[in-house]
């Protein structure tokens, strides 16, 4: 599993945070890697214990959330459980 510690080094003054960001299609899946984000994206202004959201919709709106993480598995068993509410809300509709 690739880590956000096998990213290499931005170089100084690049205006890039690196963060592990959730990518998810509905015909390519998902995937998790460390990614670098312009500072002054929504994403790359998470700071300690804080997870992101961004969703970005077929017509290109992008919902936001934020919050505080429960540490790792917590955390990501929550999200998931969350998108599968809303993707069973929305197939149903």
């Amino acid at each position: 599993m690739t880590s956000i510690r096998d990213v290499p080094h931005a170089p100084p003054q690049s205006g890039l945070s690196c963060r592990l960001v959730v990518s998810a299609e509905r015909r390519r899946g998902a995937r998790v890697s460390p990614e670098w984000l312009p500072d002054s994206g929504y994403l790359a202004h998470a700071r300690g214990a804080e997870n992101r959201l961004e969703v970005i919709t077929a017509d290109r709106s992008a919902p936001r959330v934020a919050g505080l993480g429960a540490e790792r598995y917590p955390t990501a068993t929550a999200i998931l459980a969350d998108l599968l509410d809303v993707g069973l809300a929305i197939r149903s509709s």
